[in-house]
């Protein structure tokens, strides 16, 4: 496969879209996606976790040789979890810290599918995710830790490609902490100096 046909699969452009949340990106992998694929894609789309499940589940077999491809489904079967870090306000009050911890759980399957393919967009993405689920959850170290870890890599994708992602480094540095969380980090910072 050609470099330009590369860049033009349905993997790479799907998980851009995850990475963007950019609909352009989802259109264009729907475009080149095997009919397949993207009734799979379409139920990503929806974020209706039983029918990306459902999809996913006639998908895995077909797609067993193709490690790209397969670990891509696989991902995008982690994204309705990863997103109930921010919507498990939803939930009624009983199931929310539940919700929350499926959300947490699904960020770090999908950062870890992320690094299996090598998708540092993915990764970033996920990982400004999760450092919002565990800030909620209330593990101030680890939320800091995730947060500037996909600081980091949107850091120097921005260096690579600004046009793309000097807005998604600009929008991690204020997304997930209040200014309270950035002035408990400082004192973490200052305090353990001294530990």
């Amino acid at each position: 496969m050609s470099e330009s046909e590369n860049e033009q699969s349905w993997p790479k452009l799907f998980r851009l879209y995850l990475a963007l949340r950019e609909h352009g990106n989802l259109a264009a992998a729907l475009a080149c996606a095997p009919p397949e694929v993207a009734e799979f894609l379409e139920a990503c789309r929806g974020r209706s976790s039983e029918a990306v499940f459902e999809k996913a589940r006639s998908l895995r077999e077909q797609l067993s040789s193709e490690r790209e491809a397969a670990l891509t489904v696989e991902l995008g079967c982690c994204d309705p979890f990863a997103q109930l870090c921010q919507a498990y306000v939803y939930y009624p009050p009983n199931r929310r810290d539940e919700a929350l911890q499926r959300g947490i759980a699904g960020c770090r399957d999908a950062i870890s599918l992320a690094e299996a393919l090598e998708d540092l967009p993915c990764a970033a993405f996920y990982g400004g995710v999760l450092a919002s689920g565990l800030q909620a959850s209330g593990d101030l170290d680890a939320s800091i830790a995730a947060h500037r870890a996909s600081e980091d890599i949107y850091r120097g994708l921005a260096k690579d490609r600004p046009e793309i992602y000097l807005h998604e480094l600009a929008k991690s540095r204020v997304r997930p902490f209040p200014k309270r969380w950035l002035f408990a980090d400082h004192w973490l910072i200052y305090a353990r100096r001294f530990t």
